[in-house]
């Protein structure tokens, strides 16, 4: 949310803005239809050895903290990166730097990872699930950016400054979308929870370990 707001204070990075919202938002559907779509449980449902520190009511794979923590920590390096690149960044700015860069790359994977690993710790997810948690972020951050990032900017930026005035395009377009994703969602729940068996023993542990009113 940091970035969000700081951008959302400076009118000429108001695009960045939206399209760090559009990535939160892209986030949220994977990892929400994803959830459903694999209905894992967690390891603290399945096993009385697990201690659970973090208690959820959701089904474990993927990892949100996981896809959130790798994709937010890379896509905000691949948006300066491609700054620094397209000449928005002078050059002799410290975050010109390629040994600078390279830290801040590196300190975002670690980020990510140990993000991931917390959760391990946590008793909240299993190894399998931080996987796949963590190639979801890494394939939401590059999608977005290299598919969707320019675009994105170029039509925001197109319509604050009252040149895209064609508004009856945008919010078809935007309506669209929102259908797609509505159906998309709707869709995969039709699809999944026949399929959905929950083991009785799931709402047991998560009474034990975190209280009656979380089963």
């Amino acid at each position: 949310m940091a970035p969000i707001i700081f951008f959302m204070l400076k009118l000429k990075e108001r695009p960045r803005a939206f399209y760090y919202i559009v990535l939160l938002t892209a986030f949220l559907f994977v990892m929400n239809v994803g959830k459903l779509f694999y209905h894992q449980a967690r390891p603290y449902w399945l096993s009385p050895n697990v201690h659970a520190y973090s208690c959820s009511t959701q089904y474990g794979n993927p990892s949100g903290h996981s896809l959130f923590g790798m994709g937010a920590t890379l896509t905000i390096w691949l948006d300066l990166n491609q700054t620094v690149l397209s000449g928005g960044i002078s050059a002799s700015s410290i975050w010109a730097k390629c040994y600078i860069r390279a830290v801040l790359f590196a300190s975002a994977v670690t980020f990510g990872l140990l993000v991931g690993y917390s959760r391990i710790i946590l008793g909240a997810h299993a190894w399998n699930q931080l996987a796949l948690g963590w190639q979801l972020g890494v394939w939401l951050a590059l999608t977005l950016h290299f598919i969707f990032r320019e675009s994105i900017l170029r039509n925001v930026k197109g319509l604050l400054e009252v040149r895209d005035t064609n508004y009856r395009r945008v919010l078809s377009l935007w309506l669209v979308i929102m259908l797609a994703t509505l159906v998309a969602m709707v869709a995969n729940a039709l699809a999944t929870e026949p399929r959905i068996v929950d083991d009785p023993s799931w709402a047991e542990a998560i009474a034990t370990k975190c209280g009656p009113e979380k089963a």
